[in-house]
């Protein structure tokens, strides 16, 4: 009966250290993920400026009717 209950004790003690690495793990995963989020946010907000620029500049195009031939 000891031989069991210490093998049971043995068996818990290497269940909670590979349920430390796997949290651990997780945690480096939740950190990359974070920064990946946030170079996202701001490839985003980059764009969306340069998209602002670029309807701006379309209204300040003349738009006249000119067939591409001076007129």
């Amino acid at each position: 009966m000891p031989d069991d209950f210490a093998d049971d004790i043995r068996r818990h003690n290497e269940m909670i250290e590979a349920l430390a690495k796997v949290w651990m793990r997780q945690g480096e995963l939740n950190e990359d993920q974070r920064l990946i989020n946030d170079r996202l946010t701001t490839a985003i907000e980059r764009i969306e400026v340069t998209l602002a620029r670029v309807e701006t500049l379309l209204t300040r195009l003349p738009r006249g009717e000119t067939n591409g031939r001076d007129a």
